[in-house]
């Protein structure tokens, strides 16, 4: 037959916990059975602590969710869906510094000639309609642009790496030409555009001053009626026929 310590390895293989011997001395069954006890507590108390763990593990990963939601909220502009302008400029500011001098960054600022018209004359809703019709227009076709956003107003923002005056020009066109190909129509009128773009160069030495001389640019295109593409060499024919 088995011997004594077969008899305990046996029970113990067979799923035990602990093994008394007979007579059984109370004292030692007394003190096994707190044992016990301590034991059930105890595993209570790590069940306790492990359902704890994964409440706190799913309510972060919830609140991390809605952090990242919110985060891209408030970078998108809710009109057009684009980037909003702060974005933009966080990110221009951070590539400004390793892009520069080797490679320039040119911005080019678009604005919808009509739509200030329409916002007086038929309501912002219409004119909102047409600058996010614009929008979607432009974020299918960025012509290669590193950034696309909403400038402010009626004004969106197109950023380049790696540009050159000669490839702003080209874009401008080429967005101009878009633009009448698809026939976006603003109360009535064939949409045109006026475009204002600048190219960093040592003058320009960070990226607000970048922005500014852009502003100037699209302004001047602006004064001369609209439809017309400014740069730093000044006014340039019309982009497309008015």
């Amino acid at each position: 037959g088995l011997n004594h310590d077969e008899h305990i390895g046996t029970a113990i293989d067979a799923g035990a916990d602990d093994f008394l011997h007979k007579p059984i001395n109370p004292r030692i069954l007394a003190a096994r059975l707190r044992i016990g006890q301590r034991l059930i507590a105890l595993r209570r108390e790590i069940e306790h602590d492990q359902s704890s763990l994964r409440q706190f593990a799913a309510e972060f990963g919830a609140l991390n969710l809605r952090l990242q939601q919110a985060g891209v909220a408030a970078s998108t502009d809710p009109l057009t869906g684009l980037m909003q302008r702060a974005a933009a400029l966080d990110w221009l500011r951070q590539v400004w510094p390793q892009a520069l001098p080797a490679h320039p960054i040119g911005a080019l600022l678009l604005r919808l000639d009509q739509l200030g018209a329409i916002n007086r004359s038929q309501g912002r809703l219409r004119g909102d309609a047409a600058l996010r019709q614009f929008a979607a227009l432009l974020a299918g076709n960025p012509h290669g642009a590193s950034r696309l956003s909403r400038y402010g107003g009626a004004c969106l923002l197109l950023l380049y790496i790696d540009s050159s005056l000669v490839k702003l020009r080209q874009c401008a066109t080429h967005v101009g030409q878009l633009l009448a190909l698809q026939e976006l129509q603003i109360g009535g009128h064939a949409a045109t555009l006026s475009v204002g773009y600048a190219l960093s160069r040592p003058e320009l030495r960070s990226p607000d001053a970048l922005l500014d001389a852009a502003e100037l640019a699209l302004a001047l295109a602006r004064r001369a009626g609209g439809n017309r593409i400014s740069g730093p060499g000044g006014l340039e024919p019309s982009m497309t026929p008015a």
